[in-house]
């Protein structure tokens, strides 16, 4: 059912609920730390599926892919739902709508923009920013 579309709705949870960062993987080819390859993600985590599935339906309607997963936690009997929007120009667009709509999580969404416009402004080139906006974004998360 995609018949939901409420960017204030999705906002407000993930300003609550959500994760906004980057991914980091390392390069097995090369030294440590040279070549690492960063990857931004908007991610969130619930136990509520209507909740996933009404994000899920505005990310649909704004064109936005993204990847749906569960899990069985056995131990509190319930399931864990996870919608995952990962890759630059993903990431790129829905932090476009999210910009002044977030509240608590809007420094870490301003980074994430600037990240994804450094990489798709110079494709080709070797991820060296992507430490910085890392450590940077971390630092906002720890912190709210």
């Amino acid at each position: 059912k995609t018949d939901f579309c409420d960017l204030y709705y999705l906002s407000g949870i993930l300003d609550a609920e959500g994760t906004i960062g980057l991914n980091q993987r390392e390069n097995k080819h090369r030294p440590a730390g040279e070549t690492d390859r960063f990857t931004p993600i908007i991610s969130l985590v619930n136990t509520n599926k209507e909740i996933i599935t009404r994000c899920y339906s505005t990310l649909l309607n704004l064109g936005i892919g993204c990847h749906i997963s569960t899990r069985d936690n056995m131990k509190r009997n319930r399931v864990r739902w996870d919608l995952l929007i990962s890759g630059v120009k993903r990431c790129k667009d829905l932090s476009d709508y999210l910009k002044d709509k977030l509240v608590v999580k809007r420094h870490q969404n301003e980074l994430l923009n600037l990240y994804c416009y450094h990489r798709l402004d110079n494709p080709k080139s070797i991820n060296e920013m992507g430490y910085e906006y890392k450590m940077a974004i971390q630092k906002l998360n720890s912190e709210s």
